[in-house]
């Protein structure tokens, strides 16, 4: 059994204040709440950045860029996922030609919209309908 000895503990904060609602914002709950942060950043830094590409499937969206995205990463990351990865860019860019024809102010704007997608022209595009409406996935 550790031993106790009087005097100041070492291994708190003890930050002067002056109330207790400044010194319990100090040592309690800002560092509580930078230790969830800083968890958040490192778990979901990278996820979010190739997660972020799903939008670039939303018809509106696709069309307004002036060149079709690059989605590289986005096949690698749903390679276990999709019918066939390596296919994933070059249906994108057919997605896109197909909607270039349609009216701007007709073109779907929601990720939903990929249920119009037809499944034997793009199983890469619509195998993500599919997977984020089954586990449920904002994007």
């Amino acid at each position: 059994m550790p031993s106790r000895s009087g005097g100041i503990s070492r291994c708190r904060n003890t930050t002067p204040a002056p109330d207790p609602e400044t010194y319990y914002r100090q040592n309690v709950a800002i560092p509580f709440f930078d230790n969830i942060q800083s968890d958040q950043e490192q778990q979901f830094s990278g996820l979010s950045s190739v997660v972020e590409k799903i939008q670039f499937l939303v018809p509106s969206l696709l069309c307004s860029l002036s060149i079709t995205p690059d989605v590289s990463e986005l096949a690698q990351f749903y390679e276990q996922d999709l019918p066939s990865s390596e296919l994933l860019q070059s249906e994108v860019r057919m997605w896109r030609t197909s909607n270039m024809g349609i009216d701007h102010v007709d073109r779907a704007k929601t990720v939903r919209s990929l249920k119009l997608c037809d499944r034997q022209l793009y199983p890469n595009v619509h195998e993500h309908r599919s997977y984020h409406a089954s586990n449920k996935l904002r994007v």
